[in-house]
């Protein structure tokens, strides 16, 4: 399955982004964005799944349609939610808890198996069947690691101020703002300062 999710992954990159530029990186909550049956392009049969949402808050069940041109999971992240699977995700987790989580697991040794199967098992006395966040933590590492080199290559495809002039020389301002910074003339900068 491994290889479907390395399909879906960069198609989720642009919508993530969205999100997160909506969100103001995670920090206000977004109306959700769920495609409508009628904005389906694809003529193909829509499917209805129920999947269980792990927000911050709580847990919360939402019914959403899908199809071939806007599968589950790109609904879903449009909401702020990341699936545990990609046919049929039972399992919806908010982008905040896993945000959450990847800071933890920054902070603490890295055993991020057995943090995960805790919380399924914590969750699981309590009525819930949740056996797969790990794998949703797993692949939204991956489209983290997948959005941040899209945005290098974005950059990178730009040029900079001084290819653009043609000279791979600082500004005449920048030189004598800091001379050691940028190569200008110390014995100028150092005239000018005495006097």
């Amino acid at each position: 399955q491994w290889w479907q999710w390395l399909e879906i992954i960069p198609v989720l990159i642009k919508r993530y982004l969205w999100y997160l530029e909506v969100s103001q990186s995670l920090c206000i909550v977004v109306e959700p964005q769920v495609a409508t049956p009628s904005q389906c392009t694809c003529a193909v049969h829509q499917l209805s799944v129920c999947s269980l949402c792990l927000h911050v808050s709580g847990l919360e069940e939402i019914k959403i349609s899908y199809c071939t041109c806007t599968p589950a999971p790109v609904q879903l992240i449009g909401c702020g939610l990341f699936v545990c699977s990609l046919i049929t995700p039972t399992l919806a987790v908010d982008l905040c808890v896993l945000e959450f989580v990847k800071t933890l697991f920054v902070q603490l040794t890295p055993n991020t198996t057995a943090w995960c199967e805790a919380l399924e098992s914590f969750l699981d006395a309590q009525g819930y069947k949740m056996q797969q966040f790990t794998n949703a933590y797993h692949w939204y590492t991956v489209l983290r690691i997948y959005s941040d080199e899209h945005i290098a290559a974005l950059v990178h495809s730009f040029p900079s101020a001084s290819e653009k002039q043609g000279s791979s020389r600082a500004s005449d301002y920048l030189c004598a703002c800091c001379p050691l910074c940028f190569g200008g003339d110390l014995q100028r900068t150092g005239a000018a300062q005495d006097e």
